[in-house]
């Protein structure tokens, strides 16, 4: 941003040449105290860079400048010379180059072909080459009569003010400049500072970007001056390439503080568009000067950045004609800031009288700037609270008005929630009406799964039962004829022993032959063992009916689930018709607090789906090889019953509906479609336990459950 002075010296400058002299410049100590030298000046141009010495000067530049004495090249990569013929008489007077960016500048003093001294130093060598470490370069002249040949090159612009002056006066003046300079730097340092502050208490990011743009301005200046090389990079000199990226960064920052200051988005939409394609030549400008290219770097920013400057004058017409109030504090510091260039530049050619505000009038011309644009931010500040203030009234109008309204319409809600009041209680009713006739159709439906499964209990008991019953039905009439015959045996032996002739052994045994009481004894023997397994197997049956009696107990208490499997299997035996072998593994698991008659419940459902399932198996091969597997195992803290059969299986689909009420696979009639539903809500949430099915059609299927052994009731 603030090489625009730079670049309308570029756009503005003659090219500048000088006509050869042969005055001597006399210097003493009485009547020399710094006197303008631009007559005494010759200036040669090595174009070709082909001069190998001073011996190959030649002048061939004219009309250099006469007031201010500033030798004014621009920018250009040429060799410049520059020779000066002294007689000086005086003591410690030195020669002075006011411009400490000059890449290379070479001293020779030569009288009669003798070389009396010879300096190289220049801003592409670190800090310590030059003969007197400050900012300007200083040349000690020694006594005598000499020609004094000065070397230029330089990538940066040289407007060289060159003077000779005791080490007093030069002194003086560098006092002065610097008391200028310590307060635009305090200046600057105290806006930077200040509006920081400010931005950590608002986040405005306009502050934010006002901040970056102060500090690379001051940043900016400070290596113009040559204060940064001095003091922050003095054994680093490749980084004073880098000030046209300094300049890049000012406009950047300016950009998009003008963005947010003048709310370009709002009020000029293609301006905004503008000002971020100025943004993206910048940015490349930068990228041109990091890889290394610092004049075309420099081209680009000089140009932009006076065609830039010139358009923010349009951005900040357009803003205060749309009622931008903050634009005005904006026009007045860009416009005062391109006067004190235009005024410096002048001075640059000798139009106006150098003094101290010309000088200056750049510095002068930022800080009046820097200063405005802050009044622009405060000016915002006040924009923003008098709209806050507004926008609160609007919402206090708002409020009484809301409360007004709400005050009318209060007497039509309370009526309002009457009515909906007196028709939620009445469909209140209606739902809890409802409610308990569901709650009774899912006892009905409950109730009709324990029906249909005890139907089934019924009949395979009443079928188990028959068998014993029929093993004692069967013995009891071969039994009686064979206790009539042991009577008929014993009531004749017993009337042989009470007659007078005694017992007649060979009758009896005739009679024992014609009873074939051998025979009879051992069909006796044979016939109440036949009495006695039905008795076993009726007893079996009672007990494990007793067991599965838990099926209508609501009871929570500690169980044996391998007890619950056995009594489950034994109801279930006729289902079998002894086709299906049953393998039991079991893990011989702990007991567990559960409702078992619940479980048993579930044993039923599972095992007699699992027969259903392999029986209607169209793979069923009747060979004996149908198996249902029982298998329980300890978990820790867990107990695992498995329930594997070898049956249909079930696709998929099945398996997603597989616990939906009402679903079944069964023919009407043979199943309610509650079993499974049933069966998961024991398992999940009376249990707390976890039901896993893994199956495949036509191959079988896996029933897992998972109970805790510790269930807290």
């Amino acid at each position: 941003m603030k090489l625009l002075y730079l670049s309308i010296i570029f756009l503005l400058t003659f090219s500048i040449n000088s006509s050869a002299q042969t005055e001597f410049l006399k210097i003493d100590n009485e009547s020399f105290v710094k006197k303008e030298i631009s007559s005494f000046i010759e200036v040669g141009v090595d174009s070709n860079r082909s001069w190998q010495s001073y011996k190959d000067f030649k002048p061939n530049l004219k009309n250099v400048p006469i007031n201010g004495n500033y030798l004014n090249f621009g920018q250009s990569n040429q060799i410049f010379w520059v020779k000066i013929k002294i007689d000086n008489h005086a003591d410690n007077h030195y020669l002075r180059l006011s411009e400490p960016l000059i890449d290379y500048v070479d001293l020779l003093l030569v009288n009669d072909s003798v070389i009396l001294k010879s300096i190289s130093t220049g801003a592409a060598f670190p800090f310590i080459k030059r003969e007197v470490e400050m900012g300007n370069y200083l040349f000690l002249l020694p006594k005598g009569k000499y020609d004094c040949y000065i070397k230029l090159h330089s990538n940066y612009n040289m407007q060289i003010p060159i003077s000779i002056g005791s080490i007093k006066d030069i002194m003086i003046e560098q006092h002065n400049a610097d008391i200028i300079l310590s307060l635009y730097f305090g200046i600057m340092l105290v806006m930077i500072i200040y509006n920081f502050f400010v931005f950590l208490s608002l986040k405005d990011m306009a502050y934010l970007y006002y901040v970056l743009y102060i500090f690379f301005v001051t940043l900016f200046y400070a290596s113009l001056k040559g204060i940064s090389y001095e003091y922050f990079w003095y054994n680093y000199p490749h980084l004073n390439y880098f000030i046209p990226s300094l300049a890049s960064l000012c406009n950047i920052f300016v950009a998009l503080f003008i963005i947010f200051l003048l709310q370009k988005k709002k009020t000029a939409p293609a301006l905004d568009k503008g000002i971020r394609l100025f943004i993206l030549i910048f940015i490349v400008s930068i990228v041109i000067n990091i890889f290394g290219d610092y004049g075309l770097s420099t081209m680009i920013s000089q140009l932009f950045t006076a065609i830039f400057s010139i358009y923010l004058i349009a951005v900040g017409i357009i803003a205060y004609k749309k009622g931008v109030k903050a634009a005005k504090f904006f026009l007045l510091a860009w416009t005062l800031y391109i006067i004190a260039v235009i005024i410096f530049i002048l001075k640059l050619n000798g139009i106006i009288v150098s003094n101290a505000f010309t000088n200056n009038s750049v510095l002068v011309g930022s800080a009046l700037e820097a200063l405005l644009l802050s009044f622009a931010l405060a000016d915002k500040i006040n924009t923003y609270k008098a709209e806050k203030e507004a926008e609160q009234q609007e919402k206090l109008q708002a409020l009484e008005e809301n409360k007004r309204i709400i005050l009318n319409q209060n007497e039509i809600l309370e009526s309002t929630v009457k009515d909906k009041t007196q028709e939620l209680v009445k469909a209140n009713g209606v739902l809890t009406t409802t409610l308990t006739d569901l709650k009774s159709a899912q006892v009905s439906l409950v109730e009709s799964e324990k029906m249909a499964s005890l139907g089934q209990l019924t009949a395979g008991v009443a079928h188990e039962i028959n068998n014993p019953i029929n093993f004692v039905s069967s013995n009891v009439k071969p039994l009686i004829r064979d206790f009539s015959d042991l009577r008929e045996f014993m009531e004749a032996f017993k009337t042989q022993h009470k007659s007078e002739k005694g017992v007649d052994g060979e009758d009896l045994i005739k009679l024992y032959r014609k009873l074939d009481l051998d025979y009879t004894l051992n069909e006796i023997g044979q016939l109440l063992n036949g009495v006695q397994e039905g008795a076993n197997r009726t007893a079996e049956i009672v007990k494990g009916l007793k067991n599965f009696s838990r099926l209508d107990e609501a009871e929570f208490k500690t169980a044996n689930i391998e007890e619950g499997l056995d009594s489950t299997l034994i109801l279930l035996r006729s289902n079998l018709k002894g086709q299906i072998k049953i393998i039991k593994d079991y893990g011989k698991v702990p007991e567990i607090d559960c409702f078992a008659g619940k479980l048993n419940q579930v044993f039923m459902n599972l095992i007699n789906n699992a027969i259903y399932a392999i029986f209607n198996n169209p793979n069923k091969d009747n060979e004996g090889n149908d198996l249902i597997t029982l298998k329980t195992e300890d978990l820790d803290d867990q107990v695992l019953i498995i329930i594997q059969d070898n049956g249909s299986g079930m696709d998929e689909a099945t398996l997603n509906k597989l616990f939906e009420p009402f679903f079944t696979t069964k023919p009407i009639g043979e199943g309610t479609g509650l079993g499974m539903s049933i069966t998961y809500n024991i398992i999940h949430e009376l249990h707390k336990g976890k039901l896993e099915i893994e199956s495949k059609v036509n191959e079988g299927t896996k029933i897992s459950i998972f109970l805790p052994k510790n269930l807290k009731k």
